[in-house]
């Protein structure tokens, strides 16, 4: 066992252990590794030191895997160095490696992720954003989306709840060949019927429809949906039909759901955590060109300086209350 591990462990005894049983990241991971022992936990060093920031909840859950499961606990080095050829040998060994790591190890790591993707193993990463990765702030959350697409390979989910990282942790495990990120931003609000689906999902790349309509969708990714089924019920108030979907995965994109919402909704509305640029809402776009849906209208609404739902309502009735035509047509809306 490595230095950092024995370091991660003795930190976990001294501190009170947690149930299983509590609506926690730390229970989530443990309920997983106890149903899958083929699971290994690898640790970014952020996940397995303690900072001066009295948030970091991401060494707290690293302390508690490593107390539970000591033999199968890997702390990794400094910007991810020993990621590569820890998980490689690990999955050669036939074991399968869950890498534990913050937001703030994304942009430092990039090139050990990304010759990692180059090797075609089905590992697993957990990406925590946000407080509860040891941050005061929120990191703009498509930023590290954006960078994230850019990796060849990689798999993207974003889970809404912990309920959502449980399923999207298991449809990940299924993956052989691929690596699969699920990047959790922890919702600032729980709203419980978050998590009721009309549908329910199936693996890798589905989305899920939360809320039957008309007039429009609202379209959710992690921690968006609890704002996008409160602004759905904003609308209907207001005599709008708001549809709300789930995306769940931003790659691969479930195009044959999002394709037939474009087909029968005139307008969509992304809802998005943090900028704009190379977000989930980006992917929607590149998806509704390369179908050649361009009678289809888009907006895109960043939820990053945190509008208040009047402000939010405002605008998607804006959205609804105007038109854009070309030669009798409508077009693709390209509204930041």
């Amino acid at each position: 066992m490595s230095r950092t591990s024995r370091q991660a462990i003795q930190g976990a005894r001294s501190r009170p252990g947690l149930k299983a049983s509590e609506p926690t990241l730390q229970a989530t991971l443990i309920s997983t590794l106890e149903r899958d022992e083929s699971l290994v936990v690898l640790a970014s060093k952020l996940a397995t030191h303690s900072l001066p920031a009295p948030d970091n909840r991401l060494a707290e859950v690293a302390r508690e895997v490593a107390l539970r499961f000591p033999a199968r606990f890997y702390g990794l080095g400094e910007l991810l160095a020993d990621l590569v050829p820890t998980a490689t040998r690990l999955a050669v060994e036939g074991k399968h490696p869950l890498v534990l790591m913050g937001s703030a190890d994304l942009a430092r790591s990039y090139a050990s992720l990304a010759a990692l993707c180059a090797q075609h193993l089905g590992i697993m990463f957990l990406l925590v954003n946000g407080p509860m990765a040891g941050q005061t702030w929120r990191s703009l959350a498509s930023n590290d989306l954006a960078l994230l697409r850019t990796l060849p390979q990689l798999q993207i989910g974003a889970p809404s709840s912990l309920d959502e990282l449980t399923s999207q942790l298991t449809e990940a495990r299924q993956e052989e060949d691929n690596p699969v990120v699920i990047y959790y931003s922890p919702p600032e609000t729980v709203t419980k019927s978050a998590v009721h689906q009309l549908s329910r999902p199936l693996g890798i790349g589905k989305a899920a429809m939360l809320h039957e309509g008309k007039s429009l969708v609202l379209l959710s990714c992690g921690p968006t949906t609890s704002t996008a089924l409160a602004l759905a019920t904003r609308l209907q108030e207001l005599g709008h039909q708001p549809a709300v979907v789930d995306v769940r995965w931003v790659r691969p994109l479930d195009e044959a759901l999002l394709a037939a919402v474009a087909h029968y909704f005139p307008r969509l509305v992304t809802l998005e955590e943090g900028g704009l640029e190379g977000g989930f809402g980006a992917a929607l776009l590149e998806m509704l060109e390369r179908r050649e849906l361009y009678e289809t209208r888009l907006k895109r609404l960043s939820l990053e300086r945190r509008p208040n739902l009047p402000k939010l309502t405002a605008s998607v009735v804006s959205f609804l209350d105007t038109a854009v035509t070309v030669g009798g047509k409508k077009v693709l809306n390209f509204e930041f």
